[in-house]
């Protein structure tokens, strides 16, 4: 069960939890913004909490787009199991490979990390792409949680 938190302008920021609503309606920094509410059987008796809650101070709402957490499975699914170096399917145990290495400050995120096969994961070793002499058949991007359901 949901109750809807609206700002002080009567625009709806979130769905909230009853536990968040009660909490909010202790604390006062909520009102009552609906008629309709929701009877709760508690052992110290019944709590009723309005299914519309209104914030008394107004919420500046900044929506910011999730991102998709990190997952070698993510990579190779991005990538379409194929080697980012040489451009070969691989059918057996791809790797993941830091076009930055770890050891000289790169980080393992979506845009560093890339489908690779053993054998050129191996040659590239912990070298950047200008040291080991390699090119990347594409750039890396962050996929869009909506395009990975990750099921096989």
């Amino acid at each position: 069960m949901y109750i809807t938190l609206l700002n002080i302008d009567d625009k709806p920021l979130h769905l909230i939890t009853l536990k968040k609503a009660f909490s909010l309606e202790r604390r006062k920094k909520v009102i009552s913004a609906s008629d309709k509410c929701i009877n709760i059987s508690t052992i110290d008796g019944p709590i009723t909490i309005p299914s519309k809650l209104k914030l008394i101070e107004y919420h500046q709402h900044l929506f910011k787009p999730k991102r998709t957490p990190f997952s070698r499975r993510r990579v190779f699914h991005r990538d379409s199991y194929t080697c980012c170096y040489c451009g070969k399917k691989i059918k057996d145990k791809p790797t993941i490979d830091h076009i930055i290495p770890k050891s000289k400050g790169g980080r393992t995120d979506y845009l560093n990390v890339v489908t690779s096969c053993t054998k050129c994961n191996f040659k590239k070793g912990d070298k950047t792409l200008k040291e080991s002499g390699m090119e990347l058949k594409y750039v890396p991007y962050e996929p869009k949680d909506t395009f990975l359901s990750l099921k096989k």
